[in-house]
């Protein structure tokens, strides 16, 4: 529904309205299944960029590489029953799932990644990470 009262369209909100409602549209016709295979294949985009940071520093917002550091640095202490180290990531997802999670499309300090910085060579790389070895 379109907000009479709204403010008359600028340059910076004339779709506004329209976008909020594309939205509330879209989380309507996702199923939930869908949604977290989503985000579960964002979070593996994120946690790639996070251990292969050498070669792509500056795709992580501060704030979230050091949540991840944190975070990391506790599942590798996780131990499982046998005393061997795990090899879980549980609390380096959770970091991202939450940052996902809070994403506002107009506010670039929300995204967990450096959009401006993210290239064709750098998601074709992640990509390849999907390519079947033969044996």
């Amino acid at each position: 529904m379109i907000d009479a009262t709204a403010e008359p369209p600028t340059s910076d909100n004339r779709f506004a309205v329209v976008d909020t409602e594309t939205m509330e549209v879209l989380k309507g016709c996702m199923s939930n299944g869908s949604r977290n295979n989503y985000e579960s294949t964002n979070v593996k985009f994120i946690v790639w960029i996070y251990d292969n940071q050498e070669d792509h520093d500056g795709l992580l917002k501060p704030n979230l590489l050091r949540e991840m550091e944190t975070a990391h640095e506790t599942d590798v202490a996780r131990r499982m029953r046998a005393g061997h180290p795990s090899k879980l990531c549980n609390a380096l997802c959770a970091v991202c799932r939450r940052w996902l999670k809070v994403i506002t499309p107009n506010d670039p300090e929300t995204h967990p990644v450096e959009l401006r910085a993210l290239t064709f060579t750098i998601f074709v790389r992640y990509l390849g990470t999907f390519k079947k070895r033969n044996k």
